[in-house]
């Protein structure tokens, strides 16, 4: 059983270049990562020509191989670029597995009313072998796609748990101070601009700080709105990684994540759970199916910081409530959600698609 899986530049940080680094299944002597992004920086012509050499070299390492194992995401970009791929593949003889990560909802509406998208679709997609998605609202999207029910599996991201291994756990602040970590783009669908609202509101209830983890579009104006509304206790991190990121998630005691975007399971929420943090966040994509309410935190569909400032105090009176959800975060994850779990489980998909 050799498995070829694609991947994304594996130098880039956070979501799915994250994942293949956390999981190192190319570690395995019978698993191969092949990148399909290429390295960033370069020219239209540039870009075009590598692509097209690289389905060249991909047609020839097929051969190679038993399965091969995409990770597109429902935009237009990845649907073609990985498509092809499987066309490829299945050209080949090779069994395929499809494992969806993002989910641009509105393009998936044009590929089912989309003449030669949807062709494109059954002729590349559709016979995969098995789709693997990370909510229930997509596995429903593909049977709107006529995929068939059976072929289709609700799976869950992974966190990096070398550091709790290692026992490196910080002590959580004793004192009366309540943590608050927001790690993401900072874009406005990730819900930057709500986060700084409620923390502007918090400030009037307790004494809680607010730790902002991450790089992207509206950093420098969350910065400037910080300082003229002068909010206060906010603390920016940049973007982190490593002992840093662990520092980050071992010393707070909430993640704060109230994403305007559907969300397939952000990796972000899944190491808040291995940390033990209480997760308050939106029921957008795929955050519903794995994170329930009250076990793992809270979850709502408001976007209005008053709403969320209340629930965040509301819910740190009660420590009872908040030190019994860090106990279940805690051992949720390490059922379902380290590297080793997840990586056990996608062994067992690749298994069941050989003959015996």
């Amino acid at each position: 059983m050799n498995v070829l899986i694609t991947v994304p530049d594996l130098s880039n940080p956070g979501g799915v270049s994250a994942l293949y680094n956390i999981l190192k299944l190319n570690q395995y002597k019978n698993i191969e990562y092949f990148n399909v992004q290429g390295k960033k920086g370069q020219g239209i012509i540039s870009r075009i020509y590598n692509l097209w050499l690289s389905y060249l070299i991909f047609f020839f390492k097929c051969f190679s191989f038993d399965i091969v194992h995409v990770n597109p995401s429902f935009n237009k970009k990845s649907f073609y670029r990985d498509g092809i791929y499987i066309i490829i593949s299945r050209i080949l003889g090779k069994k395929v597995v499809v494992y969806w990560h993002g989910w641009d909802t509105e393009f998936q509406e044009t590929v089912k009313s989309g003449k030669f998208s949807y062709f494109f679709f059954k002729l590349s997609y559709k016979p995969a072998h098995l789709h693997i998605v990370l909510g229930s609202v997509f596995k429903d999207q593909l049977v709107g796609l006529k995929i068939t029910e059976k072929m289709i599996v609700i799976e869950s991201n992974s966190a990096d748990d070398s550091f709790l291994k290692e026992n490196q756990l910080i002590k959580k602040d004793k004192k009366n101070r309540i943590e608050l970590l927001f790690i993401a783009r900072i874009e406005k669908q990730k819900g930057i601009m709500i986060v700084l609202d409620t923390m502007k509101i918090l400030n009037e209830k307790g004494n809680y700080i607010l730790k902002i983890a991450g790089d992207g579009p509206l950093l420098n104006a969350a910065k400037r709105k910080v300082q003229i509304e002068q909010i206060l206790n906010v603390d920016f991190l940049g973007q982190i990684n490593g002992v840093d990121k662990h520092n980050a998630f071992s010393s707070s005691k909430i993640l704060f994540f109230p994403t305007y975007h559907p969300e397939g399971m952000p990796i972000s929420i899944i190491e808040g759970i291995l940390y033990g943090l209480v997760i308050v966040s939106r029921p957008v994509g795929g955050i519903s199916d794995w994170v329930k309410v009250p076990a793992n935190g809270v979850l709502t569909d408001s976007l209005d910081p008053k709403e969320y400032a209340a629930l965040i105090d509301t819910l740190c009176a009660d420590k009872e409530k908040m030190n019994q959800i860090e106990v279940t975060n805690k051992e949720y994850a390490q059922s379902y959600f380290t590297p080793n779990s997840l990586t056990n489980r996608l062994l067992t998909y690749y298994s069941n698609l050989m003959p015996e």
